[in-house]
């Protein structure tokens, strides 16, 4: 006859008999718990569950004549970084490219997107070039009415106006030949990037560079 105490025990997937009620409600409590932390990481933190629409916006004009540059194309880079390496070194997430229209006026959604990895954290603010062949790019050489980080959080808001200087000579050109030029991590995909290589090769051309960088676009 099976008494009180062998009707609650059961054996476990080793083998072993465990006590219904004590271990392996234990075991149950701990796996729910687990999956309870994992689930608040993704909905608690922005940077790894959802993420909401983030859209910049902006207005490109030329700085001396105040005209609405139409064009110039606007790139948004993100990058993330583990938890556990939180003064590691940072990794490529995404990119989202967009261009001004003949307003010179931009509205980009320049969310990271998701990151399923709850152990990663997209980095809490991007890395934003905006660059018209012939002119120096946002962010190294606008004209700098305000501090640049006030720039940026306006673009997430009521927008911006952002000054290009017209370049006069090709040695100034040719300070701006490539993506790091303009702040944007040398490791970042140029297939990610497209458009911006692309303006970036016409530049250099105008700059009376002979050599391309990335692949031929068509």
């Amino acid at each position: 006859m099976v008494g009180p105490k062998n009707y609650w025990m059961k054996k476990s997937q080793s083998g072993h008999l465990c006590s219904l009620p004590a271990i392996c409600r234990f075991r149950v409590g701990i796996s729910l718990l687990v999956l309870f932390s994992i689930l608040m990481i993704l909905l608690g933190c922005g940077s790894t569950g959802i993420v909401w629409p983030q859209t910049y916006r902006g207005r490109v004009v030329d700085a001396n004549t105040v005209e609405p540059l139409e064009g110039a194309v606007v790139a948004i880079v993100w990058y993330k970084r583990p938890f556990i390496t939180m003064n590691g070194p940072a990794y490529f997430h995404s990119a989202t490219e967009g261009f001004t229209d003949p307003n010179g006026e931009f509205a980009v959604n320049g969310s990271p997107g998701i990151i399923l990895n709850p152990f990663t954290s997209i980095e809490e603010r991007p890395y934003i070039a905006i660059f018209k062949p012939g002119y120096g790019p946002f962010p190294v050489a606008h004209l700098r009415e305000r501090p640049l980080d006030e720039m940026r959080e306006a673009m997430l808001k009521e927008g911006v106006v952002v000054k290009l200087p017209k370049l006069q000579t090709q040695q100034e050109m040719r300070s701006y030949g490539g993506p790091a030029n303009m702040r944007i991590p040398p490791d970042v995909p140029y297939e990610e990037i497209p458009n911006l290589i692309r303006l970036i090769n016409i530049h250099r051309k105008l700059a009376g560079l002979t050599s391309s960088i990335g692949k031929p676009t068509q």
